[in-house]
């Protein structure tokens, strides 16, 4: 009798565990999961986790910036997968397997890992890496501890980036724009590289640009005034800030001017054409010619100027491709971004004051997209 009991007992635990991994698989609707896991709280378990080499947590952050937008994805807000891992069974000890639908796989779709917890995540992250799957290794000198390649977070990047992604793109940005700014998340010592962003304050007395529903409320007062507070804002930073406003307003000379910089911003202010329902914000690139981290810097100013104004964007992105003659020039010989703000409407405003208010505040939101791009930090 005690057999027969002892032998239903585990054929019983063997029912239940078939059952919850059945459960495990079974995918999960985005609008029906809670909506629990948050950035912040990454960026802590990334300080708090206890990885192989300490520079992995710059790199794992710098990957979650891309792979979830800073934690913006659905599949990390709701299934704690800030890295974009998809399920393999090898690893599934770590996390369950979702369907997630994404427009960055060709069949509209792919299974991913879902996670319980941030620490399955960074774990799942870790061992990802270092797996071997049959006779396949993905990141050999990984695996094998390379001491070229586990040297530093830029080293390592170098090696599994090309692997990881085969679109050159993908290693620059982590690089140049996702790994300072992950230092700077994580309150480590950024790189003391200097970076040079000419302004051009747009419009001139030769060419006016918009006028407000007052007379004195003129465009490139403005331009000029956000000019100024940008320049100031970086003046004690590794962020130098050039102002370029010659009289005669030569367009194709101040894009030439662009050379040598690491970015260029032609800032101005947008008019309507009497219908003031459509006032939205935007960041204007060369229909033609914009590279594509003059559209990423572009697409980031502008979420950043919708938020400080809480105004609409343009195009769902805020992204306005357009043939300006001064984007056209600066393409050619600056090799950083290169775009046109438009603020908002000021046409649609009849105090000066509140234009300058409206002005600064935008300012200030282009220069923390120029902060987050960089990956530095100003300390007002």
């Amino acid at each position: 009798m005690f057999k027969e009991l002892y032998g239903l007992r585990s054929s019983l635990i063997g029912l239940v565990e078939d059952f919850d991994n059945v459960l495990s698989n079974i995918p999960i609707d985005p609008e029906d999961h809670i909506e629990g896991f948050k950035w912040k709280e990454f960026i802590k378990a990334v300080r708090n986790h206890k990885f192989k080499h300490d520079f992995f947590r710059e790199v794992v952050l710098a990957q979650a910036i891309v792979e979830s937008g800073r934690g913006t994805s659905k599949l990390a807000k709701h299934f704690g997968n800030f890295l974009g891992l998809k399920f393999r069974v090898s690893l599934n000890d770590f996390g369950y397997q979702h369907y997630y639908e994404t427009s960055s796989e060709p069949s509209g779709g792919a299974n991913f890992f879902g996670f319980r917890t941030y620490e399955s995540c960074l774990k799942c992250w870790e061992a990802f890496l270092y797996r071997k799957e049959d006779n396949y290794i993905p990141y050999p000198l990984v695996r094998s501890e390379n001491k070229e390649v586990m040297k530093d977070a830029v080293s390592f990047i170098k090696y599994i980036a090309p692997i990881y992604c085969t679109n050159s793109a993908y290693k620059d940005k982590l690089l140049n724009l996702y790994l300072p700014e992950a230092r700077n998340l994580l309150g480590l010592p950024s790189n003391h590289k200097k970076y040079k962003i000419l302004l051009d304050p747009g419009h001139s007395e030769k060419r006016v640009g918009a006028r407000g529903q007052s007379s004195d409320i003129q465009e490139e007062d403005l331009n000029r005034l956000q000019a100024l507070i940008i320049k100031s804002y970086f003046a004690e930073s590794n962020v130098e800030c050039t102002i370029y406003d010659p009289l005669n307003d030569d367009l194709w000379d101040i894009g030439q001017h662009a050379n040598s910089y690491d970015m260029f911003i032609s800032l101005h202010h947008n008019a309507f054409d009497g219908d003031n329902e459509d006032e939205y914000s935007c960041v204007m690139v060369h229909k033609k010619y914009a590279k594509d981290k003059s559209k990423d810097f572009a697409r980031l100013c502008a979420s950043s100027l919708a938020k400080a104004l809480n105004s609409k964007l343009y195009n769902k992105d805020g992204v306005y491709e357009a043939s300006l003659s001064v984007l056209n020039s600066a393409e050619r010989v600056c090799t950083g971004a290169c775009v046109l703000t438009e603020s908002y409407f000021i046409d649609a405003y009849s105090d000066k004051e509140k234009t300058k208010k409206l002005s600064s505040k935008a300012a200030y939101a282009i220069c923390s997209a120029i902060e987050q791009w960089f990956g530095v930090k100003i300390e007002l």
